[in-house]
């Protein structure tokens, strides 16, 4: 009763001729009440922090850690991975290239030194990753390196759309 004799008065005063404000509005009907906070603590707290994981969690889903390519005939040959490295992965500005290697026939034939003179090709037989900081990841799982390293960043830009576009929708 007492919001309605507020209205009522709001509205005979002379205030309400000119343009009503909803600044002036809010006393009367009720500001940041308990409903609100109820509201804000039962049912948005609850919704958005679930959202907060879903959002990030691809960034750590799809961490790229060092990779080189992975030479089969020299792991069969039993050398080590430091020394097979060394020997099949060329060096761009003193670190290993993560996606090229040397294309050598026969590497039990060649010198056990890499020669800068050899032919360079992208890996044609997977990578080896290293897992010391990352252990999984959906770029280790499904090999998105080199020329499939787009793919994690469309993901990320396609969760962002699907989120702005299920925002409205929902």
């Amino acid at each position: 009763r007492a919001r309605r004799d507020a209205f009522k008065k709001l509205s005979d005063s002379k205030h309400c001729e000119k343009s009503m404000d909803f600044d002036d509005l809010l006393p009367h009907v009720g500001e940041f009440g308990r409903y609100q906070k109820l509201l804000i603590f039962f049912i948005c707290l609850p919704a958005c922090i679930p959202c907060g994981f879903h959002a990030f969690n691809q960034l750590f889903m799809s961490a790229t850690p060092r990779h080189w390519c992975q030479v089969p005939e020299l792991e069969a040959a039993g050398l080590s991975a430091s020394a097979a490295r060394s020997l099949s992965i060329p060096k761009e500005e003193d670190e290993f290239s993560q996606c090229t290697q040397y294309l050598v026939e026969n590497y039990t034939t060649e010198n056990l030194v890499p020669d800068p003179s050899w032919p360079v090709v992208p890996c044609r037989s997977g990578w080896h990753y290293n897992t010391s900081v990352v252990s999984s990841s959906i770029v280790i799982d499904y090999d998105l390196v080199c020329d499939r390293a787009i793919y994690p960043t469309i993901g990320l830009s396609l969760l962002n759309v699907g989120g702005i576009i299920g925002v409205y929708v929902f």
